[in-house]
């Protein structure tokens, strides 16, 4: 049986700022990640917002140079205004892989954050995303634990895509410790005891 991926279960303590069970609280790892020089401009889908799972948030903590956009709030919509700056690309799993580094590499990167088909669709709402150049990242090289099972195996977490892409923007350093962010994500999720999330 399912159990919901919310943050509403009050049977579990948690850390009131990264969410997740106290023992295996990552804020320690979250301050130590290093100012990335590309802006990322998360929009996450609403429904995303209470997830346990959501990995948007801890790269919206982790990184000092980023904004959390909400998608899907009635009382409060996007502005789209907000994302339009100057040399702004979309990542996407759109068209082919980006091997190298665009010339000249984007300023703000705008990473869509919710499941496959949340994305889809707020890659088509959102008028402002409509026209922007695509950085596609390539399959992950091996196999790799997540927080949720992924819907194929090109498929990966917010979190490691901003990583990948950071890397792929020459910014290698912020990308590790990104990594080293996710890993003590999917630690905590591992917990004894810990109930399994639900799959997406």
């Amino acid at each position: 049986m399912k159990v919901r991926d919310t943050l509403t279960d009050s049977r579990e303590v948690r850390c009131q700022a990264c969410l997740l069970q106290l023992r295996g609280c990552v804020c320690a790892a979250l301050t130590k990640v290093s100012d990335n020089v590309t802006h990322i401009s998360i929009i996450r889908h609403i429904l995303e917002t209470k997830k346990v799972s959501n990995t948007g948030r801890f790269a919206a903590t982790a990184l000092a140079n980023s904004t959390l956009h909400t998608f899907g709030d009635q009382f409060a919509p996007l502005d789209g205004s907000l994302l339009r700056q100057p040399d702004t690309w979309l990542l996407f799993p759109e068209g082919a892989p980006t091997t190298s580094m665009p010339t000249p590499p984007p300023k703000n990167l705008i990473i869509l954050d919710g499941t496959w088909h949340q994305a889809r669709r707020m890659r088509q709402r959102i008028q402002a995303l409509r026209g922007l150049p695509i950085v596609s990242l390539p399959a992950p090289a091996q196999p790799r634990t997540r927080m949720r099972r992924p819907p194929s195996q090109e498929a990966m977490s917010t979190l490691e895509a901003i990583a990948a892409a950071l890397r792929l923007l020459g910014e290698a350093r912020v990308a590790d410790e990104l990594d080293v962010v996710h890993e003590a994500v999917v630690a905590a999720a591992q917990l004894p005891g810990r109930r399994r999330l639900n799959a997406v």
